[in-house]
């Protein structure tokens, strides 16, 4: 699908079709990374964790003494 690049203040942007945004999970106001690999332009979605996500995650084995 193409699409236009459009000065947005200072920068470039880039409208996502809805389509291509509900595949990969993307949302209005979500988080990406962006980066360039190969000459190519690659968005990838950012995962986000609750807290309570990240604190079910601590073990004794990845907890260490002060």
């Amino acid at each position: 699908m193409d699409s236009i690049v459009s000065a947005w203040g200072n920068s470039l942007g880039l409208r996502i079709p809805k389509g291509y945004a509900r595949e990969i999970g993307l949302k209005n106001g979500a988080k990406v990374k962006i980066i360039v690999q190969g000459g190519q332009l690659v968005v990838k979605p950012l995962k986000e964790y609750s807290l309570k996500t990240l604190v079910d995650q601590i073990s004794p084995d990845n907890t260490y003494e002060e």
